[in-house]
């Protein structure tokens, strides 16, 4: 892969924040060397050492989870993501109760509800919801930067594949 598709491709493992990229671009020089690990480790570092408005601004850059009707525009990586956990074929319940606990949730947290759906269906993203539901905002916030990681970290195996 050729430097400059590959800088590309990673401004979109963070969902619409090529700012982390950028700063890793700027900071490490010769990527083309760098494992997944190591390119991993230092965008999730990037993250943890924002600014706390920049990481709230970086979990609502992530879309809702909506069963099998979305309302919403997905990046590439989210619409694969959200289909190949089963969220298009969720059944009319499960859909209704998504939207139902994700207006909850935004109501309460004041960002979206955030869970890297690898080897999740419907059920276990809707069950998550009702347990996390209860958490204080603070905890939320940490939870989603976490999640946010180990998405930004699967995209990124996909990736360098």
């Amino acid at each position: 892969m050729d430097l400059k598709k590959y800088k590309s491709e990673l401004e979109s493992v963070y969902e619409n924040s090529a700012w982390i990229a950028k700063q890793l671009i700027e900071e490490s020089g010769d990527l083309l060397n760098l494992g997944i690990e190591k390119i991993a480790s230092k965008m999730a570092e990037i993250v943890n050492n924002s600014t706390n408005e920049k990481k709230l601004t970086l979990i609502r850059c992530h879309p809702k989870l909506e069963g099998n009707v979305c309302r919403h525009k997905l990046t590439k990586f989210s619409e694969e993501e959200q289909k190949h956990a089963g969220l298009e074929k969720s059944s009319t319940d499960e859909a209704s109760a998504m939207e139902k606990l994700n207006d909850l949730y935004i109501s309460k947290f004041n960002f979206p509800f955030v869970i890297c759906v690898s080897n999740l269906d419907p059920p276990r993203i809707i069950q998550s919801m009702e347990i996390r539901i209860k958490n204080s905002s603070e905890q939320e916030q940490s939870i989603a930067i976490s999640e946010i990681h180990k998405i930004a970290k699967l995209r990124l195996a996909k990736i360098l594949k």
